[in-house]
């Protein structure tokens, strides 16, 4: 058995984006690959890596909400109305009492 896998790629040049890449291949010489067979291995190993990654941040974000969800669970979060002045100006009494607690 060989230690290596061949591939032929064909492009149809009426499809505009494969004419496009066809192009880029035949520039070779200007891109700074080796060669083409390693920028084609290089391309599909960046997609690979890529395609990992985002499976990864989706399953981190996954997680994230679901501990989140169990430790906000029976939390009951209270909103304060300030539309009253007198509510307010005894909010404010109560905040500089305690104020002076640090004097």
């Amino acid at each position: 058995m060989k230690d290596e896998y061949k591939l032929t790629i064909r492009f149809h040049l009426n499809d505009e984006r494969e004419r496009r890449l066809a192009e880029y291949l035949k520039s070779f010489h200007e891109s700074g690959f080796n060669s083409r067979n390693h920028f084609v291995i290089e391309a599909i190993a960046a997609f690979m890596d890529a395609d990992k990654k985002e499976r990864y941040l989706d399953d981190i974000r996954s997680i994230f909400r679901e501990e989140m969800g169990k430790q906000l669970q029976g939390i009951n979060f209270q909103t304060t109305c300030t539309d009253s002045s007198a509510n307010s100006k005894e909010r404010e009494q109560e905040i500089l009492e305690d104020l002076k607690l640090f004097e």
